[in-house]
Formats: C-alpha cells, structure tokens, sequence
C-alpha cells in the first residue's frame, strides 16, 4: 500500500504540479507574493469538501435520499486539487519514508471494508479522510510545513482518495482524467476573461447548460483525447461556435500554456 501512495503521489506531481501551481497562482488575490506565502490552509478546504462528497453520497438517517455517485466523485477531484496544492505548498519532492504512518491507515481502511459497505462504507471511508485532513490542519498550524507527520498526513490522504475512487467504481486514471478536464476548464476560463470586471466570458453554453456541464459530457464520453491539451482544444471549439465564429485560442497558443511551460523549465 505504501509502495502506491507513493506512486500515485508522485504521477500527480509529476504530471499536474505545474498546472496546479499555475491554477493557484491566477487564483492567488495577494498581488505580488508567491502563492505559497498565503499559507493557504488546503487540509481545512479538503475536509470541507469531503463533507460536500458526503452530501451527494447521502448519510442522513431521518429521510431518504439518493446517492448521486458521480457528483460525489467531482468533489473528489476537486479534493485531489486541494492535496495537490497542499503537497506543492511543502517543497518537498521525495517522499522515501513514512512506512509507519501508512501502515496504520490501511488497517483502519481493511477494518472499514471488513466492517460496513455500500454507501456507509463510502461514508466511513470519507469520514477517515476527514480525519486525517483535520490533523493535517492542526499539524500544519502546530508545526513548519516541512514537519514528518505533516508529510505521513499527506501519504495517508492519497491513500483514501484512491481507495474512494474505487468505492465510487472509479479507477486512478479515471480521476487523472477528470482532474485534466476540471483544470483545463479552469485554465480556459482565465484565458478568457473569467472572473475579470467586464471579462466577457460567457458561461452559459446552451439553454440550461453551463461550461461545466459540457465539460462533463466530454470526460464521460469520447469527444476528445483526455488529457489538458485535449480538454482544452475540445472546449475552445464549442466556445467559438458560441460566439458566433469569433477566434478562441487552442491549447498551443494560450496563456496557460506559456505559463505551465515557464514553470517546467
């Protein structure tokens, strides 16, 4: 298990860092500092999105209500933003140790498998993530961003995203797929005027549906390559038919893309 964490940690931050930290940078209000100077609190946002993955799933007792599986594992990838961002915030780059604190994870995980199921089984399993990110939280509050336990925390927190990823009949290169999509929509909509006083972007793509909502049909469809360049060409497509032919840079002329490869070199 611990030999996976690891792997899976280090295909997203070999794969996503520079996207991720791009994202964060156009994100970050404090003009001028690095956004890893705000000090973000990314476990506090990650076990406050898992309580939303909770919502979809369903956990109330005193009434009914259905499991919307996929919106649940949204909130996962976006979870996955979050970890991400947290794991860049360290510096750190190797992640050689921690064998101990990985280990006490999967046992709690195979009690959890062993002891519930079905959508309780999602919900403990969410519960345990919860956990581990509020530890994070008071470590990294307690402690320097380069503290052992904070870097054991992180392993740990990878572990349960992918063990949640299964429980919502997900795969790991399925939330690759659906991190490429929601960062590139992410990307798109700065690279065209999102979130800008008077930035013209329209967000609305048809009567009712939203740019999120195309982007979904393309991740559970085969519309185009799954990955950020894929993604993002698919969606500059659409986005000139909506405004009547008009230009809309594609991937290898964007913004995003000068700025991902300055941060690759």
């Amino acid at each position: 298990m611990l030999q996976e964490a690891k792997a899976f940690l280090t295909h997203n931050f070999q794969t996503f860092a520079p996207i991720q930290d791009v994202l964060n940078a156009r994100a970050n209000k404090n003009d001028g500092v690095d956004w890893r100077e705000n000090h973000n609190n990314w476990s506090r946002a990650i076990f406050q999105e898992a309580a939303e993955m909770q919502n979809h799933v369903g956990w109330t007792w005193w009434r009914n209500n259905e499991a919307f599986i996929n919106r649940a594992f949204m909130e996962l990838v976006d979870i996955q933003h979050f970890w991400l961002s947290a794991i860049l915030q360290t510096g750190k780059k190797g992640w050689e140790d921690g064998a101990s604190a990985t280990e006490v994870t999967g046992h709690s995980i195979q009690r959890l498998k062993k002891n519930s199921s079905g959508k309780d089984l999602i919900n403990n399993m969410i519960d345990l993530l919860i956990e581990i990110a509020a530890k994070n939280s008071v470590e990294m509050a307690c402690r320097s961003t380069g503290d052992y336990r904070v870097e054991q925390n992180l392993l740990d927190m990878g572990v349960v995203i992918q063990e949640l990823a299964v429980l919502c009949g997900k795969t790991n290169a399925d939330l690759y797929a659906w991190y490429a999509g929601k960062s590139s929509l992410n990307l798109f909509r700065y690279d065209n005027g999102y979130k800008v006083k008077d930035g013209g972007y329209i967000k609305e793509w048809a009567p009712g549906e939203e740019d999120n909502d195309f982007l979904e049909k393309l991740i559970l469809g085969a519309g185009c390559e799954h990955t950020t360049e894929g993604f993002y060409n698919a969606l500059a497509e659409k986005y000139s038919e909506i405004k009547g032919g008009a230009g809309v840079s594609k991937w290898r002329d964007s913004q995003s893309k000068v700025l991902i490869d300055t941060r690759k070199a």
